[in-house]
């Protein structure tokens, strides 16, 4: 009997090609994710960017970009409605426009979308105002028009795929501090795909230069907005939370001057105890239990000593340093403990006393996701390992265009995962959003791959 005939359901895939499946999945997704949602979730960082939106001032404490953004998009709908539609219809569109390009038209690809869109580890986070879904939306884009490239071979649409999907990438960089880390894999596909005739050497040089050129439009960007930067209390909350980190490891207190002069007399390790918290290292500073926080330099020189303290402590006591780095790190994947933050439920306090209305819809969807926190759904390194499984999988076909951009997007997310081992300061399952969308878009492409060799198995050209 014919491969083809162990496969029913392949085949009643394939004999739907209709785009109406496709735009019923994307209208049904965009119905139920804005219902769920409306109108915006914000957790407290979303409300300083609203607020940063509102007075047109901007900080840099977190990236101006999307503040920036919701400055215009808040004059046409104010409130969170806007940025809303931007990111729920910008994922929608793109996500199911990416699954066409590899399964075509039909139910196949509505359902991949679907599937992806759905999932409770993607669905529980898609309708706050965060820079991670900016970023992931700005990254899936540029690989939509980088598959487009595959099928559209006219140089003038190529030029402006071309363009379009690099300014995609630049706006990837602009969204969040380590966006870097997740783009430069995908300008290595696009030096690739746009320049495949140059040299060895040529598609090297150009990413790393390109991605120095972006990261000096981000910080021209951020000079242009920013009329004071507070990078120092990001940089100094990073600094002292290692510190904290070493000390307990070293059974000794390792702080700089400025701390050990406090009012109360230097910190003691019982202290640091109660405030050190793995998972979260605004405790240092507010809202733990402890009877005294920690404290941001209040001078140019305060800063330039704890940073040097920092650098001198992590080479005195590398050990020390990883052990610390690893535990934050296991946090933040998800193999040890419980899981901490793994979707944001509403609004946070704000100036304008902004509430959610009532929507038992909304209470029904996220008291099934409240019943899955802990499982393996909202884990990340799961996701790793199958990422990882996947790629091995799609690099032995990497001469397919869909196999390309999958293995551009593992290492994307692999890259970015891996900068936050030295920079995260918190488990929040947000961080790992990248992480979910690449592994669930390369399942996609193999399910998508297995369908179609399937499908090429002809009943009447195999013998039974």
């Amino acid at each position: 009997m014919p491969l083809v005939d162990f496969n029913p359901l392949v085949r009643r895939i394939n004999a739907y090609r209709s785009p109406l499946w496709n735009l019923a999945a994307v209208l049904v997704g965009i119905s139920i994710t804005i219902g769920i949602f409306y109108p915006g979730f914000m957790s407290f960082d979303s409300v300083q960017f609203l607020i940063q939106a509102r007075q047109h001032v901007y900080l840099d404490f977190w990236p101006p970009f999307l503040a920036w953004i919701w400055h215009f998009v808040d004059r046409i709908i104010p409130g969170p409605l806007g940025m809303l539609l931007i990111l729920v219809i910008g994922h929608w569109t793109v996500v199911s426009l990416l699954n066409i390009t590899i399964w075509g038209w039909g139910v196949g690809s509505a359902l991949a979308s679907l599937s992806i869109l759905l999932w409770p580890a993607i669905l529980s986070n898609s309708g706050v105002i965060w820079t991670d879904n900016l970023m992931s939306l700005c990254l899936l884009a540029a690989s939509l028009m980088m598959a487009f490239s595959f099928r559209l071979q006219k140089p003038s649409i190529q030029k402006l795929l071309m363009l379009g999907s690099a300014l995609l990438l630049c706006w990837g960089v602009q969204s969040r501090h380590n966006g870097f880390a997740a783009v430069f894999p995908l300008l290595v596909l696009w030096v690739h795909r746009f320049f495949w005739q140059k040299s060895l050497a040529f598609k090297l040089l150009l990413p790393v230069a390109l991605v120095v050129a972006f990261l000096g439009v981000h910080f021209r960007f951020n000079q242009s907005i920013v009329p004071s930067s507070r990078m120092i209390s990001l940089k100094s909350a990073g600094a002292l939370f290692d510190l904290t980190g070493m000390s307990l490891d070293q059974g000794e207190v390792i702080y700089p001057t400025y701390l050990r002069n406090m009012e109360g007399g230097p910190f003691t390790l019982e202290e640091l105890r109660v405030l050190y918290n793995p998972s979260y290292n605004v405790d240092l500073f507010c809202c733990s239990p402890a009877p005294r926080h920690l404290a941001d330099p209040k001078s140019v020189a305060d800063f330039n000593e704890l940073i040097a303290l920092h650098r001198t402590t992590i080479f005195r006591h590398p050990i020390s340093y990883l052990r610390h780095r690893t535990r934050v790190f296991a946090k933040l994947i998800g193999m040890v403990g419980k899981v901490h933050f793994p979707y944001m439920k509403g609004i946070s306090d704000n100036p304008w006393n902004l509430r959610l209305p009532d929507n038992y819809f909304r209470e029904s969807v996220f008291s099934v996701f409240d019943r899955i926190r802990n499982s393996v759904v909202f884990r990340p390194w799961y996701y790793l390992l199958a990422s990882i499984v996947l790629a091995g999988w799609a690099f032995r076909r990497r001469q397919l265009p869909s196999c390309q951009i999958y293995l551009a997007l593992f290492a994307s997310q692999l890259l970015y995962t891996a900068s936050f081992y030295f920079l995260v300061g918190a488990d929040d399952f947000r961080y790992m959003l990248w992480t979910v969308f690449t592994t669930l878009f390369g399942l996609s492409v193999y399910l998508a791959t297995i369908c179609a060799s399937r499908i090429d198995v002809s009943p009447k050209s195999t013998a039974p």
